[in-house]
């Protein structure tokens, strides 16, 4: 019989790339900058497709055969929101484009030691993503090493409920990956990033058009539709390329119910309507005042009196209920709706995620 091994041996990290390896480049991981970090779950590995033998004239009623016919890495984790380094990498993976301003927290305001980073789509090419590298070393009688690389980050949420900690889940699509047997891995951060860095619940504000409401469940879906199925050509297994065709971004927010201007607002124009309206529930961007604004902060400061703080700045969204008003006896009364973000008007982010940390370059 065979031995167990613990999946908590395993160590998982990440890498931004300068540029794409290419089919015709060979993958070194010694010189990438690679970041470990924790993960409640993870599944990340290479992906066969395979295909089969078609049934043929004059041969048996079963298959005869099964072949491959391309290759690819895929993978997804769920981590907690730590605050103080590594999720930068990943949100510059997710939506392109990051700025670092030093000594001020994300309103401007100076705070010596406080440095905020700004991620967002780029806007003069709002497709433009980095490439990535993933890895794993297994456990094992002799441990493995996979890494994954000429990725790009396919999707990325934000998870939380009225209390505990916000959640984050990324998934990424990579061209091809290599193994290798007992590696020595190295990684420019020490240490993993602080439990006590993690956004809180508790210390959340959730605002629409500059208004408060009592939400007992939140999660933001950022989507990045990629050309994984149409990069197949002749003369290789890999895919050729990997482009952003597509971007979306969808909140689910569960609203406590306090009273109906809100389900009137969204069904018939305005919290007095009384009649079904046409048009949808927009909300807009207005100077200081963002669509939505979203802060989660951590328990630890960064300097004193500023905690580690992750905040979503949406320019334009379009809300819907999602069905009717659900009644159950012995519950407290919320609705669930939609927030879709849309594309706001010139000048203005789709997306703002912004993160606060002492780190100088996210």
């Amino acid at each position: 019989m065979g031995t167990s091994f613990s999946a908590q041996t395993t160590e998982i990290s990440l890498a931004l790339q300068p540029s794409k390896i290419g089919e015709a480049g060979t993958f070194d991981g010694s010189a990438l900058t690679w970041q470990k970090f924790l993960a409640q779950d993870v599944a990340m590995g290479p992906v066969q497709e395979m295909g089969s033998m078609s049934s043929q004239i004059g041969g048996p009623i079963t298959t005869t055969g099964i072949f491959k016919q391309a290759v690819a890495a895929q993978g997804q984790f769920t981590i907690y929101s730590r605050l103080q380094s590594t999720l930068g990498f990943l949100l510059k993976g997710l939506l392109g484009a990051a700025s670092t301003t030093l000594n001020v927290d994300a309103d401007g305001v100076s705070a010596t030691g406080l440095n905020t980073h700004i991620f967002r789509f780029n806007p003069s090419d709002q497709s433009a993503q980095p490439w990535m590298a993933f890895r794993q070393k297994l456990p094992g009688t002799t441990s493995t090493g996979e890494s994954y690389y000429d990725a790009k980050v396919a999707s990325g949420s934000f998870e939380v409920a009225g209390k505990g900690k916000v959640m984050s889940q990324f998934a990424f699509i990579g061209r091809n990956y290599v193994t290798e047997t007992s590696p020595t891995f190295t990684y420019a951060n020490s240490n993993f990033d602080l439990d006590e860095s993690s956004a809180d619940a508790g210390s959340g504000a959730i605002q629409f058009a500059g208004v408060k409401y009592p939400i007992s469940g939140f999660s933001l879906q950022i989507g990045n539709q990629l050309s994984a199925d149409q990069e197949a050509i002749i003369g290789q297994y890999t895919m050729d390329d990997l482009v952003t065709l597509a971007r979306q971004g969808v909140m689910k927010v569960q609203v406590k119910w306090s009273d109906a201007a809100l389900h009137r607002s969204v069904s018939n124009g305005s919290s007095a309507g009384t009649v079904f309206n046409a048009l949808p529930f927009i909300q807009n961007t207005s100077g200081a005042v963002s669509a939505v604004d979203i802060k989660f902060k951590a328990p630890a400061d960064v300097v004193s009196g500023h905690p580690y703080a992750l905040t979503f700045r949406i320019g334009r969204s379009v809300w819907t209920e999602d069905g009717p008003i659900q009644l159950k006896g012995g519950t407290v009364l919320s609705q669930t709706y939609t927030v879709t973000i849309i594309e706001p008007a010139a000048g203005v982010d789709f997306l703002r995620v912004i993160l606060e940390n002492a780190v100088t370059s996210y």
